[in-house]
């Protein structure tokens, strides 16, 4: 392609109206409708510019595309751009009411520049969408009930959205159970439209289509093992597709949390942010090197939403093999029909975000931990730039009511991602790590995270490290040549009230009475001098001989489990770039195994509790003899 024209749509400030509202099928059918109008462009350039010198896709991310366009086709181009963006989104049943158009709901930028080299027009593209980005509103405008040519009056009542609470309540026609008898916006009702018609399967259709991508590119990319993804009991992809069909989507929070017989548990979701470290480095540098950086573009984003997919598969798998499904035949309540109206199950996933490198997902609790261990075992080779090493993630889990707002719990979890990236000489960019949040209740923090450390930690709050899976494959399943008890006996061997009495005499030490990790041989004796500090090696003590050898082992199988850095004194001494098992004579693993003590790994829920009243949690009210 001589003289190509680059051509970069995004959309932009996009979580201001996807997450404006906590009903599932609105949030889905929101970021649904932006990841296929990238494709949707994408689809209408390659029908319209047959010739490959006319057009090359580069990048199709959720709410990015990037196309490389021969200069003469460039305003055929924009205008095609121009109809994706403004096609009417059905906002009724039977759209009788005037439908508002993508551009209506979300903002967008559209910006095109001309270069010799690749790299040099992507930095533009990028600076010129961030400058009509500070041009813009944070919100798309949308259309009320007026409209000039048919002479209609604009709505005078003044009634807002009862799902988004800003948007007028424009929309006569569709009634959306969250909302009650209240009406809604055009806005809502029209995402809502699209996540309620949403199937399950999607996931599946996504890998599939690329598998059997003629795209000479991606099939260089596919491991051969990966073309019968399905499970060894189907024999095709078109009879696990007919599978999943069979399960649908949660249409609330509340309802993919589910009920747990541990009351801790019941009604708590998890929210997993994930986000790649140095991704746009290492496509910068494979790009950099390529002979041909426009084909090493389309590589490097090929394999990514490859392994997405693949990964997406996997996930809803694991949380059906995992039993996180709600059997509507035993909760009518949440019964939804397929197309044969027959009952369909629930599983209990919500995918918010999943374009390039980040991903958001809301899970129950109570499985949150497992499905984070798998991610990082997922993607623990993942390399789509060939680098020396393979590329890593920083994420963030937030435990909290399904009454805290989405938003809210998403925006903690990535914070928690980002304070691993910020870490002093970038760190905690090496490792795959993760860092976690624990809401008691449906409050969510409203000061920064180190605020939120102290005055959850207090002095302690200095040592507190992002963590990471020892063996995230073998995360809960141990290894039985090694004779392992299981991850919840190990729990159970530990009462909580026990270590309740070990975080206390943890938080009576004193700053300088935290032992070092770099000093092995004076560590017991430092420990030893100090009144709090032997009480908790006799406490500890207490507890191994109380239920020996079990609860020795369990301990031992517990320090094992996670990573953290070595951090001793962050103000004092460099900071040690290794990786150790978390001992039990710091306190802060008392601390990390007390609050993590209901989420590490809690049983599946019965079908039978799904709606059955809580029963209290046993491993609180164990007591240790003195």
């Amino acid at each position: 392609m001589e003289q190509p024209c680059f051509l970069k749509v995004e959309a932009v400030n996009i979580y201001n109206t996807i997450l404006d509202t906590t009903q599932l099928s609105v949030i889905r059918g929101g970021s649904y409708l932006l990841k296929d109008t990238i494709e949707k462009i994408h689809a209408s350039f390659h029908s319209t510019f047959t010739d490959e010198k006319e057009y090359i896709p580069l990048t199709i991310g959720g709410s990015i595309g990037i196309f490389a366009i021969a200069s003469d086709k460039l305003a055929q181009a924009q205008d095609i751009i121009k109809k994706c963006l403004n096609k009417e989104c059905p906002t009724t049943e039977s759209a009788k009411d005037p439908n508002l158009t993508l551009s209506d709901i979300f903002t967008f930028t559209v910006d095109e520049v001309k270069a010799d080299n690749y790299l040099i027009a992507k930095e533009l593209l990028t600076a010129r969408g961030r400058q009509q980005q500070a041009r813009q509103l944070s919100f798309g405008i949308p259309q009320t009930l007026a409209d000039t040519k048919s002479n209609n009056k604009k709505d005078k009542t003044g009634i807002v959205c009862a799902l988004n609470g800003v948007l007028p309540a424009d929309n006569n026609s569709i009634t959306i159970p969250a909302a009650g008898n209240n009406k809604v916006s055009q806005s809502v009702a029209s995402r809502f439209l699209q996540g309620r018609q949403m199937k399950f399967s999607l996931y599946v259709d996504e890998l599939n289509k690329l598998l059997n991508s003629e795209n000479k590119l991606l099939q260089d990319r596919i491991p051969s093992c990966w073309h019968e993804f399905w499970p060894k009991e189907f024999k095709s992809a078109e009879e696990y597709k007919r599978y999943i069909q069979k399960h649908s989507f949660a249409g609330d929070l509340e309802t993919l949390a589910g009920q747990h017989p541990k009351t801790a548990l019941s009604g708590k979701v998890a929210v997993i942010y994930t986000d790649g470290n140095g991704f746009g480095k290492a496509q910068k540098e494979y790009i950099k090197t390529a002979s041909n950086q426009e084909k090493a573009q389309q590589e490097f984003d090929l394999a990514l939403r490859l392994w997405r997919s693949k990964y997406l598969v996997e996930l809803v798998q694991l949380l059906i093999d995992n039993k996180a499904i709600i059997d509507c035949q035993t909760d009518p309540a949440t019964t939804t029909k397929d197309d044969n109206n027959e009952t369909k199950g629930i599983v209990q996933l919500e995918t918010l975000l999943w374009g390039g490198d980040e991903m958001t997902i809301v899970v129950p609790a109570w499985i949150g931990m497992r499905v984070l261990a798998h991610f990082f075992d997922f993607f623990k080779n993942f390399n789509p730039g060939n680098a020396d090493k393979p590329l890593t993630f920083a994420a963030g889990i937030v435990f909290c009511s399904h009454k805290t707002p989405i938003q809210k719990a998403q925006d903690a979890a990535r914070n928690l991602a980002d304070a691993i990236k910020d870490q002093p000489d970038k760190r905690g960019r090496k490792y795959n790590l993760f860092d976690y949040m624990v809401l008691e209740s449906i409050d969510y923090p409203t000061q920064t995270l180190k605020d939120f450390w102290d005055s959850q930690y207090g002095s302690l709050a200095q040592y507190r490290q992002p963590m990471t899976f020892t063996d995230p494959a073998n995360f809960q399943q141990p290894k039985p040549e090694l004779k392992e008890i299981e991850l919840n006996d190990c729990l159970k061997a530990l009462p909580r009230s026990s270590i309740y009495k070990l975080v206390e005499l943890a938080i009576q030490l004193r700053q300088d009475c935290i032992p070092s990790h770099n000093d092995n041989a004076t560590r017991l004796d430092k420990w030893e001098q100090k009144g709090s500090a032997a009480q908790l090696a006799q406490h500890l003590h207490r507890i191994q001989n109380y239920q020996q050898p079990k609860s020795e082992q369990a301990i031992t199988q517990l320090t094992n489990l996670l990573q953290t850095f070595i951090d001793p004194n962050p103000q004092e001494q460099q900071f040690s770039e290794n990786l150790t098992t978390m001992d039990q004579q710091n306190p802060m693993f008392w601390l990390h195994l007390l609050e993590l003590y209901d989420f590490l790994d809690p049983e599946a829920p019965k079908e039978s509790v799904q709606n059955s009243p809580q029963q209290p949690d046993s491993s609180a009210t164990q007591e240790i003899p003195a």
